[in-house]
């Protein structure tokens, strides 16, 4: 058994992806904290979407720039690897349509969801992120039950009984 442990390792790291662990004594998989990212220049909704998220789910880090330009440097640096990327549409410096252009051209066949959020929901803006391949267009939620649902949506990890 001591000389197959190895090799079944191995496969298991085959099988299943960098955030997902094995427990070789409870025989279940379990998922690892999630890693998300939020770029959002308004602090108040900063914020606002930390309370709704930790209200989901303590399994998590959350990173968060006030800008955009911020999200691409630590998206250039490699100093973040997220498993969602929240973008607000205005921010100074480097907009969320910016940003996303950024991810599309910088990280080809990346994994991760990009989802855009606004204040303001016009079909002009909403086609502009899809086509620059937004994963989702949110107009932000004003209550935190709406604020929850939209997470529970985006993120479905959050969804799941633990």
């Amino acid at each position: 058994l001591i000389g197959v442990l190895p090799y079944l390792i191995k496969q298991f790291k085959k099988l299943y992806s960098q955030h997902t662990i094995y427990n070789f004594y409870t025989c279940k998989l379990m998922q690892s904290r999630l890693n998300i990212f939020l770029a959002e220049d308004d602090e108040d909704d900063r914020d606002f979407f930390k309370k709704a998220l930790v209200s989901l789910s303590t399994e998590h880090n959350l990173t968060v720039v006030n800008n955009g330009e911020e999200a691409i440097d630590l998206l250039k640096n490699g100093d973040i690897h997220p498993d969602y990327i929240f973008l607000d549409i205005n921010m100074p410096k480097i907009d969320g349509l910016g940003c996303l252009q950024f991810i599309k051209q910088n990280f080809p066949g990346h994994k991760f969801p990009v989802i855009m959020l606004s204040t303001a929901f016009t079909n002009d803006v909403s086609n502009q992120c899809y086509q620059h391949g937004a994963s989702v267009y949110i107009q932000k939620p004003a209550r935190l039950d709406e604020l929850k649902d939209v997470l529970r949506y985006c993120i479905p990890e959050l969804t799941r009984p633990a």
